[in-house]
């Protein structure tokens, strides 16, 4: 485990360096503490981890949909965004309460029955739920005979991919964690293969965060994310 001292995020291409430790936040004209910048960012809807945020330690975020898909272009990602946003729309149609109760029925078997899947897999193969390079290496090898190696991703109770987890299927919407236990409560996230969109509030409500690569750590970063989502859609 390693911790990082300082992040830094990007609003609308505005740079702001974090200090981790203290939390406080120094942008171009002013310096903020950790409320006047949380503050800040409950004004601002779209957040995006991309593929090179592990070496850049910075978190990209934008006031309206316009500026962020310029940015996406920049970066060649307009087109998996707008294939994504299309699948978004379908999981994102308004349902009646009948269907809402059988979809949340389905839901939490098939939560339920994944995970398990997920934790014999681990347990057969002698490896632990938070060695994330040696699962990332048991689904590149899987063997083709036992069927599609999964694109998949896990969301952990705690830092580091500690505590209770569930395993979640790629190109699967998932309106409300709470079905699960897990509403508010993630504070690190395992991706294999593949992007996510995750949601602050449950039915896909209220601030996202499009992310790309795995995050070990939501307390430290991006901090303002730990244990208030509710909600995801899981691409490919």
């Amino acid at each position: 485990m390693s911790e990082v001292e300082k992040t830094f995020i990007r609003i609308d291409n505005i740079n702001y360096e974090i200090d981790l430790k203290t939390k406080e936040v120094k942008g171009p004209d002013k310096k903020y503490n950790e409320k006047e910048f949380k503050d800040k960012l409950e004004k601002v809807p779209f957040f995006v981890l991309g593929p090179d945020a592990e070496s850049d330690k910075t978190l990209h975020a934008f006031t309206n949909e316009a500026k962020l898909e310029k940015w996406l272009e920049k970066k060649n990602l307009i087109e998996d965004y707008k294939k994504n946003k299309e699948f978004n729309k379908r999981a994102m149609k308004k349902l009646s309460k009948g269907d809402e109760e059988e979809i949340k029925k389905h839901q939490i078997k098939m939560v339920e029955d994944s995970t398990e899947v997920f934790r014999k897999m681990l347990k057969e193969n002698n490896i632990e739920q938070n060695e994330v390079e040696k699962i990332k290496k048991l689904f590149e090898e899987q063997d083709p005979n036992y069927g599609p190696i999964l694109r998949c991703l896990v969301i952990y109770e705690h830092t580091w991919y500690r505590g209770s987890y569930k395993f979640l299927y790629s190109r699967t919407s998932y309106p409300n964690f709470g079905w699960y236990g897990f509403n508010d409560k993630i504070s690190s996230i395992l991706c294999i293969f593949h992007n996510a969109t995750f949601y602050e509030h449950t039915k896909y409500g209220g601030r996202q965060l499009w992310l790309f690569t795995s995050r070990p750590n939501l307390t430290w970063w991006p901090y303002w994310f730990n244990d208030i989502i509710s909600s995801a859609i899981v691409h490919f």
